[in-house]
């Protein structure tokens, strides 16, 4: 995550991000932004983004796609509308929840599976973080922000000898001065509905 910046009017909230991504031998490099917007118990998030793998150009999948979310608390709806074909989907919060419950039995099934098929199979976690300030310092949006680096880093192992390791890389710009207030309201809004 590359650049954060981050204006409040009249306790509304937008958040405009630039990401950049690079990882997995390149084959899901891309790059975008990230529009976030808040009004109440109303949001929305309008993400622009392209694949900058070369294969991935090559087979036409370079082009930026612009797509949005709608997000009403008051009418417990989702809206996913995408720019280019103008087509969108609705969904209802009652409707999330369903999923989300099926996802879960789902989960359940297929551990319980696994461990019938694999007693012996057994898989043990471990994730560190690290925050490190890079010392730059920089103006955005007329807030002072200092530059961060976190990287997330996760080791798996299974008892059948397999082991693995994902790692999170983000660089971002912060603010102690910016109020969050209206986001962290809105979240906690949609988690109490969902």
């Amino acid at each position: 995550l590359i650049g954060l910046l981050t204006t409040t009017l009249h306790a509304d909230m937008r958040i405009k991000s630039d990401f950049k991504m690079e990882g997995l031998v390149g084959l899901m490099n891309m790059e975008g932004t990230v529009d976030y917007m808040i009004s109440g118990d109303k949001a929305k998030t309008v993400n622009n983004m392209k694949m900058t793998n070369k294969v991935m150009k090559f087979l036409g999948a370079g082009k930026p796609t612009e797509t949005a979310e709608i997000i009403r608390i008051d009418k417990e709806v989702f809206w996913e509308l995408e720019m280019k074909d103008k087509k969108y989907k609705e969904q209802t919060f009652a409707q999330v929840r369903a999923d989300i419950e099926k996802s879960l039995a789902d989960s359940k099934k297929a551990k319980a599976k696994h461990l019938k098929d694999h007693p012996e199979d057994s898989l043990s976690f471990k994730t560190t973080f690290d925050v490190r300030k890079s010392g730059k310092t920089e103006t955005i949006a007329g807030h002072a922000t200092e530059q961060y680096f976190i990287t997330i880093e996760t080791y798996g192992k299974s008892s059948e000898g397999g082991e693995g390791k994902m790692e999170i890389m983000m660089d971002t710009w912060l603010a102690k001065e910016i109020d969050n207030s209206e986001q962290v309201k809105f979240s906690m809004s949609l988690s109490e509905k969902l």
